[in-house]
């Protein structure tokens, strides 16, 4: 049969925001040593009505002030050590916000919190940096906290109906180490790495969730100048499964070879050829919930197989 409109199941909703921002910032410079320190304010205002009628309009305000400082020494010309602070704010999305109640089954349903405010999260990082001509390297070692985070999370009600929505509880730590590397081995011979881990601690204490465990994620890859304005390029990376406060996230494992050729003046124009996943091309996607009273699992399997052609013409 074809689609019925349900008005009962129907919810019009409509979300205006507006943002205004301030910003201060100094720098210092003496000799090896340089230092900058800001503050940015952001002001969020939004207005939310209800065409339809079925609840009342509501607007929210939204203020913070943003800091950030940081150090830095040029241990040599090409060498460099840095250390900073700064903090960061999300702002809850429509979705997050939309109270409209999704049901995918009669068992389960979706819906958003329009009471959602900004989290706010503390980050410290420790960076050092060095650069050549064949070869750079950034690493990165970094602490994060957050006493008011914004999370999704389930939950059963008196009715056996699963519920899954949004709040600002969220107490979250973590240590992270991240790294890129561009080395160029020999002349056409790029070899690229970027990838990091992390230790991640979540805790909710209203619903009594706690989670911890590592990830980690990477990908790199090799670029190769061939004779007649060819380059071969491989590429490979995937992550480890996410730690989520009421569970597991999926991981995943990706590659993709790619052929390209320059022509024209100047190499203006440029045709390449993609393809990528093509042994083994089906994917699991696997997620689970586990909580004190409840636990679900899904697996989704997806076509990653990538093929494509691309032209680009340079003005």
């Amino acid at each position: 049969d074809e689609f019925a409109y349900d008005n009962d199941r129907s919810l019009r909703y409509r979300q205006r925001g507006d943002i205004a921002a301030g910003y201060l910032e100094y720098n210092l410079k003496l000799k090896n040593f340089s230092a900058m320190a800001g503050a940015r304010y952001e002001y969020y205002h939004i207005h939310v009505t209800y065409p339809d009628g079925k609840r009342d309009d509501f607007k929210t305000d939204l203020g913070d002030l943003v800091p950030s400082v940081s150090l830095g020494y040029n241990l040599t010309a090409t060498q460099m050590l840095k250390m900073s602070y700064n903090m960061r704010i999300q702002r809850p999305d429509i979705g997050a916000l939309s109270p409209y109640i999704s049901r995918n089954t009669p068992e389960e349903m979706a819906y958003g919190n329009p009471n959602l405010k900004s989290a706010k999260a503390h980050n410290i990082d420790v960076s050092y940096n060095t650069f050549s001509t064949k070869f750079s390297l950034n690493t990165t070692v970094s602490y994060s906290f957050s006493n008011n985070g914004l999370t999704s999370y389930s939950f059963i009600d008196k009715n056996n109906i699963l519920n899954t929505t949004s709040d600002n509880f969220l107490h979250s730590k973590g240590l992270n180490l991240n790294m890129f590397m561009n080395w160029t081995v020999f002349n056409g011979t790029t070899l690229n790495f970027n990838g990091g881990g992390s230790y991640r601690d979540l805790k909710v204490n209203r619903t009594q969730d706690h989670n911890y465990g590592f990830q980690g994620f990477g990908w790199g890859g090799i670029t190769q100048q061939l004779p007649a304005k060819l380059k071969a390029e491989l590429w490979m990376g995937g992550n480890t499964r996410d730690v989520l406060l009421q569970g597991k996230g999926s991981g995943s494992l990706f590659y993709s070879l790619n052929l390209s050729h320059e022509f024209l003046k100047e190499n203006r124009l440029k045709i390449s050829l993609r393809a990528g996943n093509f042994l083994g091309h089906y994917r699991h996607f696997k997620n689970e919930t586990l909580t004190s009273t409840f636990r679900t699992s899904s697996d989704y399997r997806v076509d990653f197989l990538r093929l494509g052609i691309g032209i680009s013409y340079r003005l």
